[in-house]
């Protein structure tokens, strides 16, 4: 949050207190977030384009950190060990993609998905042969932001990891560690 005050404070933006409390941030932003569902991903992009397109500089600048702290706070081992497993591997940008596909999703799929990543096996079983991953949803966000910040680049979240936090997994045991998820994606990538 702090980062996010400087920068505002570098573009001579003010925020009333309300508008800086962080329960009321978080759930604006998954409003906005539930408020672009879709199943097919443009159409979520275009929804998401332009309601971002509708927010004020101090909006959007919310939206933005609330954005990178979503991505930060899934940057997790037993996420990327889901996200292997659903996609039969994961490198690192196609686990950054797999973050915003869950952002994406809204905020019950995520904080769900947060708490175990095995509740994601009712939602991906009725994807048929198509990668969970939505590179266009961070994009999205990226490039209404820079397009209204020229020069500037999206706001850090408050962890800047360099790792995924929790317990690394080998390649191994992930069948072990994602029986559910395992079960349904073993055949798609026999």
């Amino acid at each position: 949050m702090l980062r996010y005050l400087a920068r505002i404070a570098g573009l001579g933006l003010l925020l009333s207190p309300a508008q800086l409390s962080a329960g009321n941030e978080a759930t604006d932003f998954w409003k906005m977030i539930d408020s672009t569902l879709a199943v097919d991903q443009r159409v979520q992009e275009a929804a998401l384009i332009k309601k971002l397109a509708a927010l004020s500089d101090p909006e959007l600048e919310v939206f933005a950190v609330n954005y990178r702290e979503a991505l930060d706070e899934a940057y997790s081992w037993d996420l990327w060990g889901a996200a292997y497993v659903i996609n039969g591997g994961a490198s690192d940008d196609a686990f950054r993609y797999f973050r915003d596909w869950l952002i994406s999703r809204g905020s019950h799929v995520y904080r769900a998905a947060l708490a175990d990543p095995e509740s994601l096996a009712h939602i991906v079983k009725k994807i048929t042969e198509e990668e969970i991953e939505f590179e266009a949803f961070g994009g999205v966000v990226a490039s209404v932001y820079m397009r209204r910040f020229p020069g500037q680049t999206l706001p850090s979240g408050t962890g800047s990891f360099e790792q995924p936090a929790g317990k690394p997994w080998d390649e191994n045991e992930l069948d072990r560690l994602y029986p559910k998820l395992t079960e349904i994606f073993l055949a798609r990538y026999r």
